[in-house]
């Protein structure tokens, strides 16, 4: 876990609900709920990094998402360091902000 004051945490949270809100008409019902759920519970690094799957799964990227807000917001999160899902996000993630998101 990444240590953090509770201001920047909470300004984590507000990006991350900004990037769910952006792209919540796009991504499975389900998907939108993990992200919730993880959200309601404060574990912010498994709400990013399942958000962050999800999007990278979508054949529509939604043009308002932005490379440097979901970067600044996976490394703010730590997740280029520690993930939980995919042992490979980081560089998927990376790849995917480069060559399909808006600078």
């Amino acid at each position: 876990m990444v240590t953090k004051s509770i201001s920047e945490w909470e300004e984590i949270e507000k990006n991350i609900i900004h990037i769910l809100e952006i792209c919540q008409n796009d991504l499975p019902y389900e998907a939108v709920k993990f992200v919730k759920q993880y959200l309601d519970h404060a574990e912010y690094e498994m709400a990013g990094e399942g958000l962050f799957i999800e999007i990278m799964n979508l054949e529509n990227i939604p043009p308002t998402l932005h490379k440097n807000e979901c970067l600044n917001l996976a490394y703010s999160l730590g997740l280029d360091k520690e993930v939980v899902y995919q042992h490979d996000f980081w560089v998927k993630f990376y790849d995917f902000c480069c060559c399909k998101l808006r600078s």
